[in-house]
């Protein structure tokens, strides 16, 4: 004969849930009880204001852990909500153990008193977030492990400045040596938090965000770099860009003193611009100068004068001439011109004919 034994599935979850809904309530209500006390005898307040006023405070807790609940269920950031469920939770505990205190029940009553209202907001916690907060949520052992490892790579840190700042004086001494222990502390605490199996782990982890964090920096000093440059009118190099730090900057340097360099040899009628200028002490001046090298240069005096003279020709044939056929007589006599430019010196040997006339 078959004994077949049947089990209701999540019989054994709802009565966990049963209990601490229970247990929550019990909780609650003694909260409760704390709090009208609290009021009745240290706020002398009337008793419908008394009981008004405790469960105001009770609900408030309940509804904040509700709202947690729903946020955690849509995705969203519930940790304020939470915090503020253990605060109301903290304030009912200890308004009640003042009151208990001040009526001289001792420090038994006391603690009880706050006890209860914390054990309430623990149960409901757990009752209303359920598996989902404590599955998607991170431990208090993984926030621990998370800080300590933050800790001791920051420790890390400051022991390599202290070296880096030097030996020579007494004070630099003593900061190495409180450097040193502190890096030892936070080491020691690391260890002792850190499981040993998960050690190599969390450091592979923080060494990958730490050189992810130290590329961005890089990456974005060089931006600034690059920007600055452009603003300069430096043309970018892959060369430079391949580079960081000092050595960019010295080669920048170098590339603004070759500019200048041959500016000074093309066009003897400007100014040239020293190399102390290029590495940066006379910016506004290494700016202009190198903007000018940057931009097509205009025409020379000279050039301007012959097409002037062109143009000044074809409208004593021409009178009616347009800025193409300006354009096409400075184009024959060897004047390579753009249309902007055929248009203004026709508009200016015109002017001067009717200056002439009115003259």
């Amino acid at each position: 004969m078959d004994h077949t034994t049947t089990t209701t599935p999540g019989g054994s979850r709802r009565l966990v849930l049963t209990l601490a809904v229970a247990v929550a309530l019990l909780c609650t209500g003694v909260a409760y009880e704390g709090m009208y006390g609290f009021g009745r005898d240290m706020l002398d307040w009337d008793l419908g204001v008394a009981l008004a006023f405790a469960g105001i405070f009770e609900l408030a807790q309940l509804t904040v852990a509700l709202l947690a609940r729903e946020a955690i269920k849509d995705g969203r950031p519930a940790g304020t909500l939470l915090t503020i469920t253990w605060m109301l939770a903290a304030a009912s505990g200890l308004l009640a153990a003042w009151h208990e205190l001040a009526a001289g029940h001792g420090l038994g009553a006391a603690l009880f008193r706050i006890a209860a209202p914390v054990l309430a907001a623990g149960l409901w916690h757990l009752v209303l977030l359920g598996d989902q907060h404590l599955a998607t949520g991170r431990t208090w052992s993984q926030i621990r492990q998370t800080a300590r490892m933050h800790a001791l790579f920051l420790t890390v840190e400051d022991a390599a400045r202290a070296y880096a700042a030097g030996t020579d004086t007494p004070a630099a001494r003593r900061a190495i040596a409180r450097a040193e222990a502190k890096r030892r502390r936070a080491r020691a605490i690391a260890l002792k938090t850190v499981p040993p199996h998960e050690v190599a782990a969390e450091v592979s982890a923080w060494l990958q965000s730490l050189s992810a964090v130290g590329d961005a920096v890089a990456d974005v000093a060089r931006m600034h770099i690059e920007t600055n440059n452009r603003v300069a009118g430096i043309a970018h190099t892959p060369a430079l860009s391949a580079l960081s730090g000092t050595e960019y900057e010295d080669r920048a340097a170098e590339a603004v003193r070759a500019e200048l360099a041959d500016m000074a040899r093309t066009d003897s009628t400007r100014e040239p611009v020293s190399a102390v200028s290029a590495a940066g002490q006379d910016r506004p001046r290494v700016r202009t100068a190198v903007r000018r090298t940057v931009r097509p240069a205009g025409p020379a005096t000279g050039d301007r004068s012959a097409r002037l003279a062109v143009v000044s020709a074809l409208l004593s044939e021409r009178p009616d001439a347009d800025s193409a056929d300006a354009l096409a007589a400075l184009t024959a006599a060897g004047h390579e011109v753009t249309d902007r430019t055929a248009r203004r010196d026709l508009e200016t040997v015109r002017a001067a004919h009717v200056e002439e006339v009115n003259a």
